[in-house]
């Protein structure tokens, strides 16, 4: 899936998902670890911003998260670093 990506767009690829879902799903594999762990579930922004100095659930780092606001999702861009 990802080599079909790259084809696709080759612009950056992260894998969204929960901890929990990516290891009922993967079995919890380091095979993605190149590629960083674009997050959902926070609860709100301040915890969204806490989640980036976490490493992702692919073993990557994390680049974005996502939380909820006012009724709606929104995603919080972690810093590179």
């Amino acid at each position: 899936a990802v080599d079909y990506l790259y084809s696709r767009q080759p612009a950056g690829i992260g894998i969204y998902s929960t901890g929990y879902q990516w290891n009922i799903i993967t079995g919890s594999t380091k095979d993605f670890a190149a590629f960083p762990s674009w997050v959902a579930g926070a609860k709100n922004a301040k915890q969204a911003v806490s989640w980036c100095s976490g490493k992702g659930f692919t073993g990557g780092r994390i680049e974005l998260v996502q939380y909820h606001a006012n009724g709606f999702d929104a995603d919080f861009l972690c810093p590179k670093g």
